[in-house]
């Protein structure tokens, strides 16, 4: 097996998910090395920890969302509130919280929905900034970044012996529209071994982060990137150049079905499962749970 160093992120919501996805890791690549960026509880406050992984206090970035509301307008927070709103359940409370952002925009009633969106961008955001400490810390050698949801239940010896300075994930049916972009999938992203090459890409990446007014900028200031720098990559397992830093990178394009499959079920075929948004459905989340320790015992159990 090829050696690489798995990064994981998440806040307090997702430290289940951070222990259920660091057991994966170490099932399917023992002794892997693993660090974790916690963004901390309901207060800012870290408490994450485990054996044997590097834990690295990111709470404070999370918690300063002052870089982020710098260039965003209040009608842009508003427009930010009510998408941020749809990500949930259709309820009543959802339906009124709707329906206060169209007529009153930000106000006392919507004010701390507001915030919550922030927050959720700036969380987002600050993705990119943990890489770039990863792969600081890393060094030379493959970096694998993993939304916390995102489990790793088979080899990925394929894509990490390619020569590859940068590997993402694909929608199947992609949309390249104006604040509605779901192109990449940015929770599975695979790194080559050169500490300039990355550095080169995450800069590149934060920068067109930073100047991106759409939704989900994180994820649609990649592709926003790609697309500039006339790179043809929007094809699975398309490999692309990208001139960035003085320097050029081999980009590769993977399908999510195999390596970011986000189909909210446990199948056998995937080799990374992406439970994106289980978190707020505990049930459901327990059930997933353990499928994903099933399959993964049984896909690195010995024949």
């Amino acid at each position: 097996m090829v050696d690489a160093t798995f990064v994981l992120m998440g806040n307090h919501k997702y430290y289940p998910m951070l222990d259920l996805n660091i057991a994966c890791i170490n099932a399917v690549y023992p002794g892997a090395g693993i660090i974790v960026y916690d963004w901390g509880d309901e207060s800012y406050r870290p408490h994450f920890a485990k054996a044997g992984v590097t834990v690295v206090d990111w709470s404070r970035a999370i918690a300063d969302t002052g870089g982020i509301e710098a260039g965003m307008t209040a009608a842009f927070k508003v427009d930010l509130a009510l998408r941020y709103n749809a990500r949930f359940r259709r309820t009543l409370g959802q339906r009124l919280r709707k329906k206060a952002l169209k007529l009153f925009g930000e106000c006392v009633a919507t004010r701390g929905l507001i915030r919550q969106a922030v927050m959720f961008e700036n969380m987002l955001e600050q993705k990119i900034p943990c890489m770039i400490d990863a792969s600081r810390r890393i060094g030379p050698g493959r970096m694998v970044f993993l939304d916390a949801d995102a489990f790793i239940v088979k080899p990925i010896d394929d894509v990490l012996a390619r020569d590859a300075d940068v590997a993402i994930t694909l929608f199947a049916n992609r949309n390249f529209a104006a604040n509605q972009c779901s192109v990449i999938n940015s929770g599975v992203i695979v790194f080559g071994p050169d500490v300039d090459r990355r550095a080169a890409f995450l800069g590149a990446w934060q920068a067109a982060c930073a100047a991106c007014r759409e939704w989900l900028r994180e994820q649609t200031a990649m592709v926003r990137l790609l697309e500039a720098a006339g790179a043809d990559i929007f094809t699975e397992w398309a490999e692309a150049d990208l001139a960035v830093g003085g320097l050029v990178l081999r980009l590769l394009a993977l399908p999510c079905a195999t390596y970011n499959n986000i189909e909210h079920e446990v199948r056998e075929g995937p080799r990374i499962i992406h439970l994106a948004n289980t978190a707020q459905n505990q049930a459901r989340w327990r059930m997933l749970r353990d499928q994903v320790l099933r399959l993964v015992d049984a896909v690195t159990a010995p024949a």
